[in-house]
């Protein structure tokens, strides 16, 4: 089985304002062509030995797998958690016109320069 092109990472947010905002830069420097923002999810882990629940916002990354690398990287240096979640998911189809369309926004816009830090 071929490995997809296209995947949707995913990541949470403690507040809607730093969602926005990483979501913003991802789209202007081309790491994703669109990021949908879920606002007040629910979320129970454990951390630090102990169960946790807190709201949180929930972002999907539309790109392409061939971002992987450089998300991680810039979800790490500009993440407000000291372990931010950031997860992959492949995507196996879609309609042809819109994974044309996210292939296009984001090779054409990505600038490696400005996500070094």
């Amino acid at each position: 089985m071929s490995k997809s092109p296209y995947i949707i990472a995913l990541t949470t947010f403690a507040t809607k304002k730093k969602a926005e905002e990483i979501s913003k830069t991802l789209v202007k420097k081309g790491l994703a062509a669109c990021v949908n923002i879920i606002n007040g999810i629910d979320s129970i882990y454990k951390w630090e030995g102990k169960i946790v629940s807190e709201k949180e916002i929930l972002v999907l990354i539309k790109t392409i797998s061939s971002n992987q690398e450089k998300l991680k990287k810039f979800i790490k240096n500009h993440h407000e958690y000291k372990n931010p979640e950031l997860l992959f998911v492949s995507v196996e189809g879609g309609l042809e016109n819109y994974l044309e369309w996210l292939e296009k926004e984001v090779v054409s816009t990505y600038d490696s320069t400005e996500n070094e830090k």
